[in-house]
């Protein structure tokens, strides 16, 4: 929240945004956090990207509807629940996804709503989280996300609240809080996210492009968590995105 557009001053206080209260659910308003008691604690844990150094050229290549095992370099498949063949507004459905051997790998829970911009039905998550080991169980799952907002008449459209920190412990896999020392915005910009305003899109991509990982200590705070400076971040998956999932699945 250093950055002027998503969170704006830090000191003793932290203007944070939270959803307010209105039509829309996407909608935000500020409010004061003590850094005494500071928790990040909104909606969503990003997908970790992480290589295995062994992996080989032959066996590293990704295939729609697997994921890596790091500690084998290998693909395997991934399995997901049953989806609903329908959605109803205001309720909150879920996903889960397993691997190979039939354990819980993935969880994300989702309704449908008006979307804030151009008031269209688009699918909406809640919240997110993956296990550690893998690669790509994020992107898997957003693929299927994508492939049921398209078969709902949502044409694909995926939008969500990037917020790095404290998800229900359903949704807490191991190295969960590894998971948290990267901003949730950035790991969901690499799978096809796009900030719902350019400027903190372009502030996104200059931080990858650094190498960032989008979280600072505020000057002054010391034994205190990094904040994340793109904190409550909505994002919207591109048109783009949206295509090559369709295409690969």
């Amino acid at each position: 929240m250093l950055l002027g557009k998503i969170g704006t001053t830090i000191g003793k206080e932290i203007i944070a945004w939270t959803r307010a209260n209105g039509k829309s659910l996407l909608a935000t308003r500020p409010v004061k956090v003590n850094t005494a008691g500071l928790r990040l604690a909104p909606k969503l844990e990003g997908d970790v990207v992480q290589i295995h150094k062994g992996v080989t050229e032959t066996n590293s290549v990704k295939k729609a509807g697997t994921i890596l095992n790091t500690k084998t370099g290998k693909q395997e498949p991934i399995t997901f629940s049953e989806l609903p063949t329908n959605l109803e507004e205001r309720n909150i459905y879920r996903m889960y996804a397993s691997n190979q051997n039939g354990e819980a790998i993935g969880n994300v829970s989702f309704k449908k709503v008006n979307h804030i911009t151009d008031d269209l039905p688009t699918l909406y998550i809640e919240y997110f989280g993956t296990a550690a080991g893998y690669k790509g169980i994020g992107s898997e799952m957003i693929r299927k996300l994508v492939q049921l907002s398209d078969k709902l008449g949502m044409n694909g459209r995926i939008t969500l609240e990037a917020c790095t920190g404290h998800v229900p412990r359903g949704f807490r896999f191991n190295g969960f809080a590894e998971k948290c020392k990267t901003s949730a915005a950035i790991m969901y910009k690499k799978m096809g996210f796009k900030a719902d305003d350019e400027w903190t899109d372009n502030e996104l991509l200059k931080e990858i492009a650094s190498g960032g990982n989008g979280l600072r200590r505020p000057k002054g705070l010391f034994g205190e968590q990094d904040v994340d400076i793109f904190s409550s971040t909505i994002m919207d998956l591109s048109e783009d995105a949206i295509k090559r999932y369709l295409e690969k699945s």
